[in-house]
């Protein structure tokens, strides 16, 4: 073993990074051109070679979106990066696996450079490259006749994908080995890439967590005034939404393409929220709705993890009711105003009675409606046509730093409360893992990072791989002490059978 060198070159030219004891970094590494003027809304472009040696030690400022209260936290369109990380020392001819990192945040925020995945290198022996990619109306905005319409963001993971294949070599990483693994939106890009055509043959395995391609939210479960939505809309719908912004912010409706570039930053992102699922289908980059598209046997055949957290649904119900607890009257209106003629049978399934509040049981019904459901059933399809292990983070104490407040719901092993197992999260940064939840951490690394190396996540407890029945088999992660949570299989526990009806 050998100390891997700081200088690499790589497809536009030479990229100094810096090292600790344990890994390798190459920061703010940029993989396309920056987005802007005539460039803005179109397909990335790659970068031109460069002379010289380039510094990357300091990562881009994240691509342009707002934070809490509307409050705008970057509109520097400059930010098509990536970040690598790898082992400090690697074998000399030895090639590495690479893993791809997409972050959530319902397609409008997030960063890439958030992620700290030291741990995931340093244990596991693999390169991570963590990207950046365009957000909200920046990355979905539709507008007729305009090519990859409603998909900049996506074709940005694409490109992401792209140089990772072609400079994979480069870090020592084997460009046949990448596997794309991301969270919440990031895992519903992953699906929409598996069903990409220009993304095939770029990637070997794929890690979803708490995401897929069916993932489906009722009215109501992602926050209480929220309407029903899923990540994917047809390339219409995102064309009607990109017209009508261009309409409010004073652009013509005959030609506004060049109206929008000429628009400051500012102006366009403090719309963005309203483009967060309107991922575009039926277009060159994405033909079809993923969903269609697992039921046609279309996604490529990878291996896959996938899983969600056992309370998925616990942080939004949380956040939308924190000023006021959902009262029985509130609860049975939501179920009504969700599930329609279904709703009878919803109360009867799930009687407020039931649950330590009504609160708890709409979060519920969020967790298994809308997310862990819709993935076991996408998982027995994807198991007909390559290995599939699926998984349950069962963690019901996970630190989380949701301010519940008045709300009465408790988080549980809610949405993201995994991360902190697999990544430094830098938004986190009040989280700390006790010892026994550190010794799950590892177990979670050894089994992602297993799986990129050959394709099969092993650890201390056997992973059984997925059956194509409904029912198949599901592995709890969870502490080493920590009782499971039910004696039911999660398909049981979850009432997935009740919810496929």
């Amino acid at each position: 073993m050998a100390d891997a060198p700081l200088r690499v070159r790589v497809a536009d030219g030479w990229y100094e990074g810096a090292a600790s004891d344990t890994v390798r970094t190459f920061l703010g590494v940029r993989y396309a051109q920056a987005p802007t003027g005539a460039l803005r809304f179109s397909s990335p472009m790659p970068m031109p070679s460069h002379e010289g040696v380039w510094g990357a030690t300091a990562s881009s400022p994240p691509c342009p979106q707002l934070g809490t209260g509307g409050k705008l936290v970057s509109t520097d369109e400059d930010c098509l990066t990536v970040n690598v990380i790898t082992p400090r020392k690697q074998a000399v001819g030895q090639a590495l696996p690479v893993m791809v990192w997409f972050h959530g945040g319902g397609f409008t925020v997030g960063d890439g450079h958030q992620y700290d995945p030291r741990r995931l290198v340093a244990e596991g022996g693999v390169i991570v490259v963590t990207a950046n990619f365009r957000l909200g109306v920046l990355a979905q905005l539709g507008l007729p006749g305009v090519p990859d319409s409603g998909d900049f963001g996506l074709a940005d993971q694409l490109s992401v994908l792209q140089w990772a294949h072609r400079n994979a070599a480069a870090f020592g990483g084997d460009p046949e080995n990448v596997t794309m693994f991301g969270e919440s939106s990031g895992a519903m890009s992953i699906c929409a890439l598996l069903a990409s055509p220009p993304a095939k043959g770029l990637v070997a395995k794929a890690i979803l967590s708490s995401g897929s391609c069916a993932t489906a939210w009722p009215r109501g479960t992602m926050g209480l005034d929220a309407r029903p939505a899923r990540p994917y809309a047809p390339v219409a719908v995102s064309e009607q939404h990109g017209l009508a912004l261009a309409k409010e912010v004073g652009c013509p409706q005959e030609h506004p393409l060049d109206c929008l570039r000429a628009l400051p930053a500012e102006a366009l992102v403090r719309h963005s929220a309203e483009f967060g699922d309107l991922l575009a289908y039926g277009t060159p980059l994405l033909p079809e709705d993923p969903v269609d598209a697992v039921m046609s046997g279309a996604l490529a055949a990878v291996p896959v993890i996938s899983g969600s957290n056992h309370d998925e649904g616990t942080a939004a119900v949380a956040s939308s009711s924190r000023d006021a607890p959902i009262s029985a009257e509130r609860y049975e209106e939501l179920v009504r105003g969700a599930f329609g003629a279904r709703a009878g049978r919803v109360l009867e399934e799930y009687p407020a009675t039931g649950f330590p509040s009504p609160g708890d049981a709409w979060a519920r019904i969020a967790t298994d409606a809308a997310w862990i459901c819709p993935a076991m059933r996408t998982d027995a399809l994807l198991a007909r046509r390559a290995p599939v292990y699926s998984y349950e983070f069962d963690d019901l104490a996970a630190p989380n730093i949701v301010d519940t407040g008045a709300s009465g719901v408790a988080i549980g092993a809610g949405h993201a409360t995994e991360l902190s197992y697999l990544f430094d999260v830098r938004t986190l940064e009040g989280i700390r893992l006790n010892e026994r939840r550190e010794d799950l951490a590892k177990r979670m690394v050894q089994y992602w990072t297993s799986f990129a190396w050959r394709g099969e996540p092993k650890g201390d407890v056997s992973w059984p791989r997925r059956e194509e029945g409904a029912n198949g088999p599901v592995l709890r992660i969870y502490p080493v002490g920590q009782q499971a949570p039910s004696t039911l299989t999660p398909w049981d526990e979850h009432r997935c059978g009740f919810w496929g009806a």
